[in-house]
């Protein structure tokens, strides 16, 4: 018999029929998963997409912005470094004789002294037993003499 059912199946035994589509819930009423859950699912993977491109695009925006902000701060300050060395040189020449860069020109002297003396201080000590990491904590205490108190 060429139509008989196979009634495991509910399906022609001798007709060829391909296997049934996959589908979302896989029950025959059900759209494929290409119909509209897979076009839901596009469309939600677009606008992700979409969303995720403006976000980096605001990401790199606002860190050109930062790093601009952050060069122009380094220039500034270097100018800065650059004019004081000017007025420096300016009050030591006894071109300009305003108290208070008279005074901040002292404080910078006393400032390099200190740090000579300091730099000085280093090279002529000899370093102690606690600079070449002994242990300078805890006093010096043999084994066998703190386990007989």
């Amino acid at each position: 018999m060429a139509d008989e059912l196979n009634p495991a199946e509910g399906q022609n035994t001798d007709e060829a029929s391909p296997p049934p589509a996959a589908s979302g819930g896989g029950s025959p009423g059900e759209a494929p998963a290409t119909g509209a859950l897979g076009d839901a699912l596009g469309g939600v993977m677009a606008v992700l997409l979409r969303r995720g491109r403006l976000e980096l695009g605001r990401a790199a925006a606002t860190g050109r912005v930062r790093l601009d902000a952050r060069m122009l701060r380094r220039d500034r300050d270097r100018m800065y470094q650059k004019l004081g060395r000017e007025v420096r040189a300016l009050v030591e020449g006894g071109e300009v004789t305003h108290p208070g860069l008279v005074r901040g020109v002292e404080r910078i002297d006393e400032l390099d002294a200190r740090i000579e003396a300091v730099v000085a201080g280093m090279a002529t000590e000899e370093p102690t037993e606690d600079e070449l990491g002994a242990s300078g904590d805890a006093p010096d205490v043999e084994p066998d003499a703190a386990a007989g108190e």
